[in-house]
């Protein structure tokens, strides 16, 4: 195998060893996989179908949710991953339990906080510029109940795939319109070249 196949393995062992030191969950791994900092892409499709499978059982919410806080309110240098659970916030409030806007609306002042989030990295680059504008969008999406309602509307018509894009199906849907009348296994086919693989 390829130097980067062994590093890869070497390292997800070491990070099993770290989860039982940590005596993290099923549950907790998930939740911090979804928001890794450490990885530049992500939360992949299936990272986000898991966590949003999850809203729905009794068990695993008020775990997931606990969780997803304490990565929020991490140190500012960890920006990705703060910014990683924004869109995984998001990707709930539009797709998962309707538990999942009570939770976020008694825990808006911890995103309202993050409005102002400033981290500049060494090269100069504003590397909250993004942490800052998703925050806000999750507050306006949240203090706007008619809104929401219509976005979860839009979620539950759309494609699982289409929905992890973080946009939301409204966006599929202008960017992607067919006529009505052409069969959904057409429009997928011709949607499927364009869409982001999952991972």
């Amino acid at each position: 195998c390829s130097m980067a196949e062994a590093l890869s393995t070497v390292f997800r062992g070491l990070r099993k060893v770290a989860d039982v030191a940590l005596r993290l969950t099923d549950t907790e791994v998930k939740v911090r996989d979804a928001t890794d900092g450490g990885v530049k892409y992500g939360p992949t499709g299936t990272q986000l179908s898991e966590l949003c499978d999850m809203s729905y059982k009794y068990s695993d919410f008020h775990e997931m949710m606990e969780y997803i806080w304490k990565r929020l309110n991490d140190d500012s240098k960890n920006f990705r991953q703060i910014y990683k659970t924004l869109l995984v916030i998001d990707y709930l409030l539009k797709s998962g339990s309707e538990r999942v806007i009570d939770v976020t609306r008694d825990h808006i002042y911890n995103i309202k906080t993050l409005q102002d989030f400033q981290f500049v990295d060494e090269d100069g680059v504003d590397q909250g510029l993004n942490v800052r504008e998703r925050a806000r969008a999750i507050v306006e999406l949240v203090q706007d109940s008619a809104r929401l309602d219509d976005e979860r509307k839009h979620a539950k018509g759309c494609p699982r795939e289409v929905q992890v894009d973080g946009h939301g199906c409204r966006w599929w849907r202008d960017r992607f319109r067919q006529p009505p009348a052409l069969p959904r296994l057409r429009i997928l086919r011709a949607l499927r070249p364009r869409l982001r693989p999952l991972r």
